[in-house]
């Protein structure tokens, strides 16, 4: 993924990937132990680069 992750709604954003997965778990539709594999999605998918982003904007913030 180039540039900055995308983390809010939309085709293929990381908030629609966690959305999605959460929702099917809380229904039922899948099971806990899908969470592992969210979690590994979603930061293969951009969420680590979103985390030092965030880290990043956070340190500059704090002076």
């Amino acid at each position: 993924m180039t540039g900055r992750a995308r983390l809010g709604g939309g085709s293929g954003s990381l908030g629609t990937l966690k959305g999605d997965a959460l929702k099917d778990v809380i229904a039922g539709r899948k099971p806990m132990s899908a969470y592992d594999q969210l979690v590994k999605d979603y930061l293969a998918k951009g969420g680590e680069q979103a985390r030092g982003e965030f880290e990043e904007a956070f340190q500059k913030g704090e002076k």
